[in-house]
């Protein structure tokens, strides 16, 4: 298992998918120099007009066959459409990596 501070999260957003509903998009990058799976990476989503956790989340990764140093994967992650409401939009929100398991 590759520990999370040698794996680099990027290009990390939040989207609406083709149905209308919020996804969480990005690329993780191997920056260890060993063969590894990728971890299980945690994340909230918060309200930045409070700081208020929205959702809590985790991207499990298929990588059983190892990520080479350097190379990257891109996710896909939905999230809980409960988000959206009380007048938060997608501008209000923030992704926040908080652990790997």
């Amino acid at each position: 298992m590759i520990p999370l501070n040698n794996v680099r999260v990027s290009d990390l957003r939040i989207e609406l998918a083709e149905n209308g509903l919020p996804e969480v998009k990005g690329t993780l990058t191997n920056e260890s120099n060993q063969l590894g799976e990728v971890p299980i990476i945690q994340f909230n989503v918060i309200d930045q007009r409070n700081n208020r956790i929205l959702a809590s989340e985790a991207i499990a990764l298929d990588s059983s066959n190892g990520i080479a140093p350097g190379e990257q994967m891109s996710f896909i992650k939905a999230i809980n459409t409960n988000i959206l409401s009380s007048g938060v939009t997608l501008s209000d929100l923030h992704v926040e990596i908080v652990n790997s398991i």
